[in-house]
């Protein structure tokens, strides 16, 4: 299940009003201590990657990384975009 909340919509919205929607990678980003940590960036798709649109905005995350996880939200609140 890949879901995006009206939030998140909304500041992905925001971000892109005027420019061209560029894909999001959804990626666990290197940590220190308690380990990786899910990221957002902007990047094209990959062959071995799972494709969603959600509200008119394009997202991939490698497929194995789905399969693993099964479940991605992302939402924003008041620190920013999270998983």
């Amino acid at each position: 299940m890949f879901e995006l909340t009206d939030t998140a919509r909304e500041e992905l919205d925001a971000y892109f009003e005027g420019k061209d929607k560029s894909p999001i990678r959804v990626y666990l980003a290197p940590g220190g201590c308690s380990g990786p940590r899910p990221a957002l960036s902007l990047d094209a798709p990959h062959s071995a990657d799972k494709v969603f649109d959600e509200n008119g905005s394009s997202f991939c995350l490698n497929d194995a990384l789905f399969r693993a996880a099964k479940t991605f939200m992302i939402y924003f609140s008041h620190i920013g975009f999270s998983l």
